[in-house]
């Protein structure tokens, strides 16, 4: 049987745009390269059937709507639903795991100074910003998109960094100078990142 690349093309094309998707989010999504998904939008290659069903399962459509004609229409109102619900969920997982370091420093402050009235225990609190920037990143790599890796990447280091500086200051008052690590890190996250970025050539 032959299938019309070009049609194929044109519905992966329009189904990840639909998303609000680039090319490395669908790919990071169904363990891809981004370069695989490109050839795929071009119509150089098609994907297998087990690969279009992963496609067609992540927006919520039948293996049929590959081979119809939608350009000119509006996106499926079961696909918009279908990501929604999806980025939803995903959300709120993240959201809940973050509140549940929260939660747990929490619990353990308060048990420890019940008990043991151990002196600066609060520092517990400004630890727990980076971990949450870690775990955010960590769901983000899952379930979200590459371009805000950079954001939760910076977070990351400089509350990372900020953490420390108060962590140590008791020590030495000059410990605040671990801060200036903090800019030829963000120049390099800023430069890592834009390693990835390509125009794709039609």
């Amino acid at each position: 049987m032959k299938y019309d690349k070009a049609l194929i093309a044109s519905n992966i094309q329009y189904l990840r745009t639909s998303a609000d998707m680039t090319q490395a989010d669908l790919a990071d999504k169904i363990n891809y390269s981004d370069k695989a998904v490109s050839k795929w939008e071009r119509g150089e290659s098609l994907p297998d059937f087990f690969v279009m069903k992963q496609i067609a399962d992540l927006f919520g459509v039948s293996l049929d709507f590959f081979f119809e004609e939608h350009s000119g229409k509006e996106v499926p109102e079961e696909v918009v639903e279908k990501m929604e619900n999806i980025n939803r969920k995903h959300l709120i997982i993240a959201l809940i795991s973050v509140v549940g370091l929260w939660l747990a420093a929490t619990i353990a402050f308060i048990i420890v100074k019940i008990s043991t009235n151990v002196p600066k225990m609060w520092l517990i609190f400004p630890i727990c910003v980076p971990v949450s920037f870690l775990l955010l990143l960590i769901f983000n790599c899952i379930w979200g998109r590459r371009k805000y890796n950079v954001v939760l990447i910076s977070g990351l280091v400089w509350t990372t960094l900020a953490a420390v500086s108060l962590c140590l200051t008791f020590l030495t008052p000059k410990i605040w100078l671990l801060m200036i690590i903090g800019v030829p890190a963000q120049i390099t996250i800023l430069l890592s990142c834009g390693l990835g970025v390509k125009k794709n050539k039609k």
